[in-house]
C-alpha cells in the first residue's frame, strides 16, 4: 500500500499538517541538537473544514547525523515527520 502525493481535486480526504513548534536544533560539536518539530495533521473532507481525525506528532531528524545548517536539520525533521505519518496511517487502514 502506498500514498500518492500532490494535487488531487476529486480526492475523497486531504491531509492538513498544522506546524505547533519548530526548534531549529544547534551545530555545536559535541554539543549539537537535531531539529524538531510538533505538528497536528487533520484529515478532512476534501473542500470543507470538517475534520474526521486529527493527531499531534513530535518528529525530529536523525540524532546520528546533525547537519550543520538550520534549513537542513528542519528538513530532515520534516522527511521524519512525513515517514511516521506515512506509517501511522498504514498501520491504521491496514
Amino acid at each position: 500500500m502506498g500514498f500518492d502525493i500532490g494535487e488531487y481535486p476529486n480526492a475523497q480526504y486531504t491531509l492538513v499538517v498544522d506546524v505547533l513548534d519548530c526548534d531549529f536544533g544547534s551545530f555545536a560539536g559535541p554539543f549539537s541538537a537535531p531539529g524538531k518539530l510538533k505538528c497536528t495533521v487533520k484529515i478532512v473532507k476534501t473542500g470543507t473544514t470538517e475534520v474526521l481525525t486529527s493527531i499531534t506528532l513530535k518528529a525530529s531528524q536523525s540524532r546520528h547525523i546533525v547537519a550543520p545548517l538550520d534549513f537542513d536539520r528542519m528538513y530532515l525533521a520534516f522527511g521524519q515527520m512525513g515517514e511516521d505519518i506515512c506509517h501511522k496511517l498504514i498501520k491504521v487502514l491496514k
